[in-house]
């Protein structure tokens, strides 16, 4: 009995780190957009942008000849379609061993996650840098959907591992691997220059709070 008290304690403490946590994040996000609708942080992020590039051909991209083909493989981890993949192959998986719940626990983030991205890049329509590159795009630039939907797909299907890891080190690379993977790709977006700053640190905060905020949601009957 008392064992089954402390895990309910515990359960609802995690919970509440995770709320206290997305609340935080979401703060964070809303204020980057109200800064990025005023258009205060334009100049210095273009600024920034420019700084990565070479100061005579301000078109080419830095760093030697193998390094653009390099950012664009990492970059495209972050694309709809490897996480279409990911997302097809853990929900799959989960249905074949009738897991449905953790099945659940998986698609309803990412697909919404899907969603609000377009739906924020709409209603913002912030127009892309602008400046040379390599990558096409096809939609607008708040938030960087890259790095909005590889934090949600990957976190989540990294914090699903970690519930079921046997060590504690398995669990913190479960979701070691899923932010710095996240981190990576969202730098990759700045090299290219298809993103400003605030664009892909606004991915980061949203997608954060959008995981941890799914993660509060209960199973019917749950305590």
């Amino acid at each position: 009995m008392n064992g089954c008290k402390v895990e309910t304690l515990t359960i609802a403490g995690t919970r509440r780190a995770g709320l206290s946590l997305a609340s935080a994040c979401l703060a964070l996000f809303l204020l980057l957009w109200l800064l990025v609708a005023s258009h205060v942080t334009d100049d210095w992020e273009r600024t920034i942008l420019l700084s990565l590039r070479p100061v005579s051909d301000p078109n080419a991209l830095p760093g030697p000849n193998w390094l653009p083909g390099y950012v664009r493989d990492v970059t495209a981890l972050g694309s709809f379609a490897v996480l279409s993949l990911l997302f097809l192959a853990a929900v799959g998986y989960l249905a074949a061993y009738r897991d449905h719940w953790t099945a659940v626990r998986i698609a309803l983030p990412i697909l919404s996650g899907w969603m609000l991205s377009e739906t924020l890049k709409a209603i913002v329509g912030r127009a892309r840098p602008g400046l040379a590159t390599t990558v096409e795009v096809f939609s607008a630039s708040f938030p960087s959907g890259h790095a909005l939907l590889s934090m949600i797909s990957y976190l989540t299907v990294g914090l699903i591992l970690a519930e079921r890891a046997p060590t504690s080190l398995a669990r913190a690379l479960c979701i070691a691997v899923p932010l710095i993977l996240t981190f990576a790709i969202g730098l990759s977006r700045l090299y290219l220059g298809i993103h400003y700053p605030t664009d892909v640190i606004g991915g980061w905060l949203l997608g954060l709070a959008w995981v941890f905020g799914w993660r509060a949601w209960r199973r019917p009957g749950e305590v």
